[in-house]
């Protein structure tokens, strides 16, 4: 309807505008975010059946509506009657359906209608042992729900359990809703009118529309046979992950149309993904909201998980076709992809399996799932790297805009002053490193992480009120401080509330962010104009602010201030238990032996370091490993990655432009981050180290040799490819594992200051290197650059192998003893073998 209303043939007689359009399709949306809640208050109250029968009525007088007047009022009418039909049918009917059904098929009947599951149902005839186990259950149900009050959102809120199956319940109705499918199937004749041009199958826009629409059915037919052997998690995060490739490929496709790439696949693809969205998100995410939630809370989650969908979706209904002309389509289903691809990491980590189960089974997995919910949690402690990865990532493609004649500022910047800008925020670090930690000690971890996302806010708005050079310069300057958080305290923070076998994986999490947050500005930075760059990024610190109000203060914190009880609180609820048990004493009791052991040191921690022969070399190795990660060339890849990537293009034909060459390596970055976090506990920090250091040396050194040789034309996807290992290699070794390394080395009494102090001394080298970068690039040539950093690499790689210990599930007793000479190692036998009653863990550091 959409393209036969909007042509000259119109049986409106005038064609509607995109404006018109974009109402009709976005009003249902709004509507229903008001009427979930009456059609679940009408569902509770007065019974899902009458509920039903509205929901009929609403959609008999949508058509009537449109029948009776071409008016552009009735056709709006007639959308706003569609919202309510579409509360019924996503509230009301899979809460009536899981009410009726045996827990064994009532997947597959959440994919049917109604009707179809009352004539199943009535084919019971006799009031058997069954029927009474089952009423039984509803019955006891109830009773749990008894006296929980009318205020039911809170009390969903207040409860760990119930609070997790919420969120999960959300995130993946908004996945359903963020996908694309939405959109895809509103406006299929539009998108397949984009791809018209370039296509070689001979349907019209319409035509293919209807393909996809028969690709649908088969996906929720399919889902339907498939939901009951399959299960819910495997069936979601098969069908998340096609469809975000597919979406990708679509992107890619648009991307490139001017290449003429081949016409099959928007419609293969989009076929795809509409049969994979309609095989997974849109039927399971009903039925997983009405398997982990009783009677009483169905009804409200239900209707609050579909209203905030529906915001979001009456949001980008509204403005697809502008987002589409400003930032071109590709961008939008790169977006799509990148939804999906996250869906299902989210259900490989957090969802349980709900197929034939009662809640007390989904809700222990929820309850003992520890290390899930911690990875969930922890989250928010890793948005300020995101936010930081931003501003680091901002430079690249600003440096090619500011520098560039069409500079917002007016007038291109100098070198100087960009090399000034990209320096600053290495050298305000230092003082900003111990700033941080000494606020982190003083008063707590969380009061630091809240100071990062206030100074965050703080450098996008300067750079959003004035385009002077100096106030560029002030918001650089104040990236120092966020930078000392993300190196400093994240990582304290993580390591103290993290169980000893996944702080390794949780440590990474913060990288993870950081290069995600490379990969959004370099992405915004080639698709966005430069003002609207600033206010999305601004959006990033803002969230976190709010976000975290609601985390918890560190452990470790909390017991060198005294409140015990308070600590072990926060330890219960990071660890997911109900009651303070054995393991939660352990843990606190090691804690506070290891706080006890720092209080008799004197306040020069520094000075006591240098003294104590173990604490010394261990502050040597976290030293060592600080200033090879600064010097192994990845800083100013990933800050000059545009300018890099046009002195090695020149000439070699290379049809990627810098910025998108940018965009390649900051998806690397990620892959490698990503990796990280999946294989660190398994394989341990030093091997990984190792592998990484060596495998980079020796790129940097093949690219250093490359503009050697760049006279006799070598192959011009070198250069691309070795700097996209020699980030992958520092994702994955030297940027997460730094951070790692140090905090696994050292207790609470000085893991602060050795960060600070080894991050101080690695941002004076990298202040030096990116002041001077370009003007060593042109003065002695890239090839001798790349050389020296390869070289370090290398270096790295053999003092690892000498020198670092392994860290992975180790106490700081065993990692110490390791550190220890052949010598020393001979005294302490000695000792165990004449004293072995008294020895303490003193006498073995």
């Amino acid at each position: 309807m959409t393209l036969l209303l909007q042509s000259d043939k119109s049986p409106k007689g005038v064609p509607l505008t995109d404006l018109e359009i974009s109402w009709m399709a976005s009003l249902p949306y709004i509507v229903s975010v008001p009427s979930t809640y009456i059609m679940a208050e009408i569902g509770d109250r007065y019974g899902r059946k009458l509920a039903l029968l509205l929901a009929t009525g609403s959609a008999a007088a949508t058509w009537l509506l449109k029948l009776c007047s071409m008016s552009i009022w009735a056709f709006i009418a007639a959308r706003i009657l569609v919202g309510i039909t579409m509360s019924g049918s996503c509230v009301i009917c899979p809460t009536y359906i899981k009410e009726i059904c045996d827990s064994n098929i009532r997947g597959a009947l959440g994919c049917w209608d109604a009707s179809k599951s009352l004539i199943w149902l009535r084919c019971k005839s006799k009031y058997d042992s069954t029927i009474k186990e089952e009423i039984d259950y509803i019955k006891e149900e109830h009773e749990k729900d008894e006296g929980q009050g009318p205020f039911l959102v809170m009390k969903i809120l207040s409860n760990n359990i119930l609070r997790r199956a919420f969120y999960i319940s959300l995130v993946i109705t908004l996945s359903r809703e963020l996908c694309g499918l939405v959109q895809i199937t509103t406006f299929a004749g539009d998108i397949f009118q984009l791809t018209v041009a370039q296509s070689i199958i001979k349907l019209s826009p319409n035509q293919k529309a209807i393909v996809t629409g028969f690709v649908q059915l088969c996906g929720v037919t399919l889902a339907s046979v498939l939901i009951e052997r399959c299960g819910r998690k495997p069936l979601i995060f098969i069908m998340s992950f096609i469809s975000g490739l597919s979406m990708c490929v679509l992107a890619t496709w648009f991307l490139l149309q001017h290449f003429n790439p081949p016409g099959y696949i928007p419609v293969i693809s989009l076929c795809i993904c509409i049969f994979c969205d309609n095989s997974g998100t849109l039927p399971l995410s009903l039925v997983l909201t009405g398997e982990m939630f009783s009677f009483k809370y169905r009804g409200t989650v239900l209707a609050t998980t579909m209203s905030v969908a529906c915001i979001v979706n009456f949001i980008q209904l509204l403005f697809f076709k502008s987002i589409i002309k400003v930032m071109g389509i590709y961008f939008v289903f790169y977006f799509f992809g990148a939804v999906c691809l996250f869906t299902a990491v989210y259900v490989m980590i957090m969802l349980p399996e709900t197929r034939n189960r009662k809640l007390e089974d989904i809700y222990y997995d929820l309850s003992t799932s520890k290390e899930k919910m911690e990875l969930g949690d922890r989250n928010t402690v890793s948005i300020p790297a995101f936010s930081y990865g931003n501003s680091i990532g901002w430079m690249s493609p600003m440096t090619l805009l500011l520098q560039s004649p069409e500079s917002p500022k007016g007038v291109p910047l100098t070198d100087l002053e960009v090399s000034c800008m990209a320096s600053l925020p290495y050298v305000v670090c230092i003082p900003g490193t111990y700033l941080m930690a000494a606020i982190g000690d003083r008063y707590g971890r969380k009061l630091a992480l809240l100071t990062m996302s206030v100074t965050s806010i703080t450098i996008w708005l300067l750079k959003l009120c004035s385009m002077n050079i100096w106030v560029f310069i002030l918001a650089r300057m104040l990236v120092g401080i966020t930078m000392s958080g993300a190196c400093v305290t994240c990582p304290t923070y993580i390591k103290e509330i993290s169980d000893n076998d996944i702080r390794g994986a949780l440590g990474c999490w913060g990288t993870i962010f950081f290069t995600m947050g490379c990969l959004f500005s370099y992405i915004i930075g080639d698709l966005c104009s430069y003002r609207l760059i600033l206010l999305i990024l601004l959006l990033v610190p803002v969230s976190h602010f709010v976000i975290f109000l609601t985390m918890p203060e560190s452990p470790s914190y909390l017991l060198k201030k005294g409140k015990d009880e308070e600590a072990s609180k926060v330890l219960m609820w990071l660890r997911c238990r109900k009651e303070y048990d054995l393991a939660i004493k352990e843990e606190i009791e090691y804690i506070k032996e290891e706080q006890k052991k720092d209080e008799h040191q004197a306040v020069f921690l520094l000075k006591n370091i240098g003294k104590d022969n173990i604490l010394r070399r261990a502050f040597y190795i976290s030293l060592v490993a600080a200033m090879s990660r600064e010097l192994c060339g990845s800083v100013p890849i990933l800050i000059f990655a545009g300018y890099i990537f046009k002195i090695s293009s020149e000439g070699t034909g290379i049809e990627l432009s810098p910025n998108q060459s940018s965009m390649v390596l900051g998806a690397v970055q990620l892959l490698g981050a990503t990796l990280v976090s999946a294989i660190v506990e398994r394989f341990g920090r030093k091997p990984l180290l190792l592998a990484t250091c060596l495998l980079s040396g020796t790129s940097l050194c093949i690219l250093a040799s490359w503009f050697v040789f760049q006279n006799f034309d070598p192959p011009s996807w070198i250069p691309v490819t070795t700097l996209c290992i020699v980030i992958f290699c520092d994702s994955c070794g030297l940027l997460p594992l730094t951070l790692v390394l140090t905090s696994e080395i050292f207790s609470y009494k000085y893991r602060g200051i050795v960060l600070a102090t080894t991050m101080a001394l690695a941002s004076i080298a990298d202040f030096f290197q990116l002041i001077l970068f370009k003007f060593l690039i042109k003065v002695t040539s890239a090839c001798s650059v790349f050389y020296i950093y390869g070289v370090i690499s290398i270096l790295t790689a053999v003092y690892v192998f000498i020198k670092v210990p392994e860290t992975r599930n180790r106490q700081l007793e065993d990692i110490y003893y390791d550190l220890k000479t052949k010598k020393e190692k001979r005294q302490l036998e000695t000792v165990l073998q004449f004293r072995p009653i008294n020895i303490t863990n003193n006498m073995i550091r």
